[in-house]
């Protein structure tokens, strides 16, 4: 019964691991099955692969969750540029990641990343864009946004990278836990 516990959860944790390119939480699915898989197998992993990856799940979110504003940031953006481009990868992400969705599964995928990134990028120029002059009162020069909306895209694009490697890092401790434990 523990090489099939094992087995599920392996599997299980291999769908949850590819969910974070969707932008959805997989790394915090991945934890909820295999404490559901616990209750029904508890010598199948370590209290220590939990706390593992239960500190993964938390720092890929505060990873994904600043990169697209530290993106802006770096690129001469204000804060109101970063929480543009906060609220422009989520927004952007649930509307491209809907409207690819007529393409199963990869049109998915590409449509949340991408929407991400594009959400990221108008967000943060918009908002740029109400701030009307620099610090110091001068004016803005020419393509500043542009640079700001661009650093907010490729912000976005490396925290999905990120997160896709915090959850593959917690897929192998899950693995490598359950093979210790399970086999």
């Amino acid at each position: 019964m523990d090489v099939l516990a094992a087995v599920i959860l392996v599997l299980l944790a291999t769908v949850s691991a590819s969910l974070v390119l969707l932008g959805l939480p997989g790394i915090w699915l991945m934890i909820l099955m295999a404490l559901g898989i616990d209750l029904w197998r508890p010598e199948l992993m370590t209290n220590a692969a939990f706390i593992v990856l239960f500190v993964l799940a938390f720092l890929a979110e505060v990873a994904e969750f600043i990169a697209s504003a530290v993106g802006a940031k770096k690129a001469g953006g204000s804060t109101r540029a970063a929480i543009g481009a906060i609220i422009g990868s989520i927004a952007g992400a649930l509307t491209l990641g809907g409207a690819f969705s007529v393409v199963p599964v990869i049109g998915t995928f590409i449509g949340v990343i991408i929407g991400g990134a594009i959400g990221a990028a108008i967000g943060a120029v918009v908002l740029e864009l109400t701030k009307e002059t620099k610090g110091d009162g001068s004016p803005k020069e020419p393509g500043h946004t542009v640079r700001v909306g661009t650093g907010a895209f490729v912000g976005r694009l490396l925290s999905t990278v990120i997160k896709g490697g915090f959850a593959f890092v917690a897929l192998v401790v899950l693995i490598v836990s359950v093979s210790v434990r399970g086999f």
